[in-house]
């Protein structure tokens, strides 16, 4: 009797497997059924609107050629019989977004994946009916356009540009460390550092015969040739703030280790003799010796100081004796 009932129970489930299996392939089918009827319905519907707007382009462009062709005549020329376009009406916007709804809604469930996509296809839009007269364009030079077009390169920088354009980034880094340095670079923090600009050049010379340190009393200007190095003043308020040294090397130019304590020596420097007064400085160097001398080619005595005794509570001039001693 057990076995029996244990019998009927298994074939009494199978048969409701089946019918469930069975309901759930027909409810398939009937999704599937009703989702492509929907798409037909949405493309037909699509490819309708087309039409309707192709149409109305088609007519908007009969009423408007005439117009744009002739247009002193547009006053006076009878209006033709053309029925307009058919607009768009408040109870088509709704039902149109309804549909997109439903149907974002059924690709939500179905798909969730697609939750975030539209499926109501992107509308072309109407042609303007305005007719828009067409402005020549202006002409405009361009060089660059000019040299490609003819086949020539740019021409080369000369050693000054070259020069000059490494002092100026030089320069931009000064300015950007001295945004949060500005002692380290002459500045007062409250100083607008935009308004600071780069110097002319200030050469520097050195011993034309670095090995012949025998000084017999000739001007000391005689002695001293160009080092093939600059100083650009960094300029705030008439006033050297910092110094960017730039050097040859070879066709080349390399920026040096900038100086605050060379701009507070020259500025003192030309504040005890100013080019006002006819004076001219020279800065000059000694090679594989640090820091710098100066001389005042214009002053009687032959001299050459280092620039360090600028700081001095009363600065004098050294002999140039003593100093091209100092130098053998």
């Amino acid at each position: 009797m057990i076995q029996a009932t244990g019998i009927n129970i298994k074939s009494t489930g199978a048969t409701l497997q089946r019918k469930l299996d069975k309901k759930f392939r027909v409810g398939l089918l009937v999704v599937g059924l009703i989702l492509a009827l929907f798409f037909s319905w949405q493309y037909w519907s699509h490819l309708a609107h087309v039409r309707e707007l192709a149409q109305a382009s088609r007519r908007v462009s009969a009423v408007t050629a005439p117009a744009a062709g002739k247009p002193e005549l547009a006053a006076s020329a009878p209006k033709p019989d053309v029925q307009p376009a058919p607009a768009k009406t408040d109870d088509q916007i709704p039902a149109k977004a309804a549909t997109a709804s439903f149907a974002d809604a059924l690709l939500s469930v179905l798909s969730p994946s697609a939750k975030a996509e539209s499926i109501q296809p992107e509308m072309p839009t109407a042609p303007s009916s305005e007719t828009k007269t067409a402005q020549p364009a202006k002409r405009v030079a361009i060089q660059t356009a000019a040299r490609a077009s003819s086949g020539q390169e740019p021409a080369p920088m000369t050693a000054e540009q070259k020069r000059l354009k490494c002092a100026q980034d030089g320069f931009a880094d000064a300015l950007t460390l001295a945004y949060t340095f500005p002692d380290a670079y002459g500045f007062m923090p409250d100083e607008n550092l935009g308004a600071a600009r780069l110097g002319n050049p200030i050469p520097i010379y050195t011993l034309a015969q670095p090995g012949r340190m025998h000084y017999t009393g000739q001007p000391v200007q005689s002695l001293l040739t160009p080092a093939d190095e600059w100083v650009f003043p960094v300029i705030l308020e008439n006033r050297i703030r910092f110094m960017v040294p730039v050097r040859g090397v070879g066709h080349d130019y390399v920026l040096g280790h900038g100086s605050r304590a060379l701009a507070m020596v020259y500025e003192k420097i030309l504040a005890r003799w100013p080019a006002s007064e006819g004076f001219h400085p020279q800065l000059v160097i000694q090679p594989n010796l640090p820091g710098y001398s100066f001389t005042i080619p214009e002053l009687p005595g032959q001299n050459l100081t280092d620039t360090s005794r600028m700081f001095d509570f009363n600065p004098a001039l050294s002999p140039a004796t003593v100093m091209l001693a100092s130098w053998r």
